[in-house]
């Protein structure tokens, strides 16, 4: 008798765990088994490459306030305000996500869903 199992080839998971000291901290705060931190590093590369062209790459942002071009200017003073207190925010349009070839997607949800990934694997962008 033989028997054959076949299972679909199942997508590889994106990982959000970027390997940066904040990130670990975080995960520190929140699990049950801290003496097992080390057993989940990527083993990802922590030079980031930028694919955007939307921010200069020589900058992280702690805050991105997205906006369309009409809002953008509504939400200066929050910007000047954040990047005063010392948390250093910048702010996007939906038009320059929308324009962005590394953001493409099938829908605009989708390519501002992609920038929020970028931001946060290679802006160096932290959750709050």
């Amino acid at each position: 008798m033989s028997i054959s199992l076949l299972s679909p080839t199942l997508p590889t998971a994106k990982t959000t765990f970027r390997d940066l000291p904040q990130d670990q901290a975080r995960v520190l705060e929140v699990i049950d088994n801290p003496v097992e931190i080390d057993t989940y590093s990527t083993g990802i590369n922590t030079t980031r490459v930028r694919p955007t062209s939307i921010v200069n790459p020589a900058d992280s942002y702690e805050y991105v306030i997205i906006t369309n071009s009409d809002l953008k200017s509504s939400f200066l003073p929050l910007a000047d305000w954040k990047n005063q207190t010392g948390v250093n925010t910048t702010i996007i349009t939906v038009n320059q996500i929308t324009s962005e070839p590394g953001y493409s997607g099938t829908y605009t949800q989708a390519e501002i869903r992609n920038s929020i990934f970028d931001a946060y694997n290679n802006w160096e962008i932290g959750v709050q």
